[in-house]
């Protein structure tokens, strides 16, 4: 069941799996040449993305953005889903269980995502917990504050916020696409985490993750094609 907004807000899903060194030849060819291609060419389906953590080789990210929430009801995916292939399902034996989570946009203006297409070659994910009632802080000083500082960071692409419709883990997740490891270093971005504001802001969270992935391949429309 897929809550916390309505299906018509822009969507997000990320899958994130652990695998052993020994599959990930197998692993990442299902990937690239089986599944994401049976997602990223269905209607509502925009972007697909895959990464690796830069500090756990093992560790992997998938997100696809969504036209909104409902195309994650629709026949066509619901479909795919109940009826695996035996192939598909061998592999996914294997892995293990994946973390699949389902986000809904924060703060995007109606209409279609302008940049969609903006893909850095680093990831940084933070998935943050405020407090029941540092909710309303936490998202005034991300905003107002945190966001604007950041987008002066040379090489700081670009900043998305999400929040939380069906999954576990924390309620709000951040995407930064990066240009490279670089921007760590520069003192506007040192300036961004060091305010009175994110200080306040960390005292009031009860869940915490910070991730930097790296990017492994990255699936765009129009031409919906994918190199060999």
């Amino acid at each position: 069941m897929i809550g916390g907004g309505a299906d018509d807000a822009a969507g997000l899903l990320v899958v994130r799996s652990q695998v052993a060194p020994p599959l990930h030849a197998e692993y990442h060819a299902w990937y690239d040449n089986q599944h994401v291609p049976d997602r990223i060419r269905l209607p509502g389906w925009l972007t697909a993305r895959r990464y690796v953590a830069v500090h756990d080789p093992e560790m992997f990210l998938a997100c696809y953005d969504l036209e909104n929430l409902a195309v994650l009801r629709r026949p066509p995916y619901v479909s795919l889903r109940a009826d695996r292939p035996a192939a598909e399902q061998a592999i996914l034996d294997r892995i293990g269980p994946m973390d699949r989570r389902i986000y809904r946009r924060l703060g995007a203006p109606a209409g279609p995502e302008p940049e969609l297409d903006t893909c850095g070659a680093l990831l940084l994910c933070v998935w943050w917990q405020p407090a029941p009632d540092a909710v309303a802080a936490f998202h005034h000083w991300y905003q107002q504050e945190h966001i604007p500082m950041l987008a002066q960071v040379p090489g700081w692409l670009r900043s998305r916020r999400f929040a939380l419709a069906d999954g576990a883990g924390p309620g709000f997740l951040a995407m930064h696409d990066l240009a490279s490891a670089g921007v760590f270093d520069h003192p506007q971005y040192r300036r961004a985490t060091a305010t009175p504001r994110r200080a306040a802001a960390a005292a009031r969270r009860v869940g915490y993750e910070r991730v930097l992935y790296q990017l492994i391949r990255r699936f765009d429309p129009p031409a919906k094609t994918w190199p060999a």
